[in-house]
């Protein structure tokens, strides 16, 4: 769902902690990552799977 549309959703009904949590997740859609990971990488190592690919790989158990 959009952050706006959760907006939209909240500010008519919903609970309060719904309009907290909207307000908070469209803040990062205003917030560029500033991040390195050279650091990480040349610790642990280059990533080798994507965040799309771990979800799919866990959905089962995200699900429950």
């Amino acid at each position: 769902m959009p952050y706006w549309v959760a907006a939209l959703v909240t500010s008519t009904r919903g609970p309060r902690e719904m309009k907290r949590a909207s307000d908070f997740m469209a803040a990062f859609e205003k917030i560029a990552e500033m991040g390195d990971p050279s650091e990480a990488n040349s610790v642990l190592g280059a990533p080798t799977t994507t965040l799309d690919e771990w979800l799919q790989q866990n959905r089962h158990q995200m699900m429950t």
